[in-house]
């Protein structure tokens, strides 16, 4: 697994995030070097779609299976997502059971279908006889309305 990550940070527009911090349990790079990266991404043209994957149902099957069951399960959702993103895509740990991915696609639409086709790959891929299933959040970094400092709403 951690080879994979070192292999897919090496590629692409990810070459700077050898050196940063990673997810212990994961490999993956951790939330503030994915922020480092995103505040880099925004500032370059391009379209630049980032989501927030979590997965579902992880206090009740903490609870049915346990907190080691859970580490295996994320680590799995990890080397899945890695395993079915582009070079030009970064998927990182975000939280507990959450993770994030920067996608590098021209329109908000390809972003929603990276999105699908990865939910369809994590669900397809068993683990100990759980289909896993996530949920994933996404926005258009060009979509999202930029803040106007210091000019004041005029009507």
């Amino acid at each position: 697994m951690q080879e994979v990550i070192r292999r897919q940070t090496r590629r692409g527009a990810w070459t700077d995030l050898e050196s940063g911090p990673r997810d212990p349990l994961t490999g993956l790079p951790d939330r503030s070097t994915v922020e480092r990266c995103l505040r880099q991404l925004a500032a370059r043209p391009g379209g630049v779609s980032v989501a927030v994957v979590r997965i579902d149902h992880a206090q009740r099957l903490e609870a049915e299976r346990g907190e080691a069951f859970m580490e295996r399960l994320t680590a799995h959702v990890a080397r899945t997502l890695v395993e079915c993103l582009r070079d030009d895509d970064l998927v990182g740990r975000l939280s507990g059971r959450q993770f994030i991915l920067l996608l590098r696609v021209p329109d908000a639409r390809a972003g929603r279908a990276a999105c699908e086709r990865l939910r369809l790959r994590v669900a397809s891929r068993p683990i100990e006889g759980v289909n896993p299933s996530i949920s994933v959040g996404l926005t258009d970094v060009q979509d999202t309305p930029k803040p106007r400092w210091g000019t004041p709403n005029r009507r």
